[in-house]
């Protein structure tokens, strides 16, 4: 989200540099929260305990940011998938192609 994934993955493409992005996905925006809780310790996001827009509760497909590049994207729920995962996405770098793997931690 702040590193500008679409940008990246298309000058990946254009100069040939294929690789692979591993996203800890754990459902939140950590360092709005941690920021906003920083700046306003006795606001409203510290009293609420729950800080607007830094929860992905609508499930965000991080894995498709890589489809504008051609790349290979997948997401990964149950950690025993992890190094099938792992191995389809060192696959698609090897053939060229950028890899996303978006690993659901929560």
């Amino acid at each position: 989200m702040y590193g500008n994934p679409v940008p990246a993955h298309y000058v990946g493409q254009a100069e040939d540099l294929p690789t692979l992005t591993v996203i800890m996905n754990n459902e939140q925006w950590g360092a709005v929260k941690r920021n906003t809780r920083a700046m306003y310790p006795d606001g409203y996001a510290v009293k609420s305990n729950r800080e607007d827009l830094t929860f992905f509760e609508v499930g965000m497909a991080f894995e498709k940011t890589v489809d504008i590049a051609g790349g290979y994207g997948e997401r990964v729920e149950d950690p025993a998938e992890l190094p099938k995962a792992l191995e389809r996405a060192a696959t698609a770098v090897s053939d060229g192609q950028p890899a996303v793997l978006n690993l659901q931690t929560v």
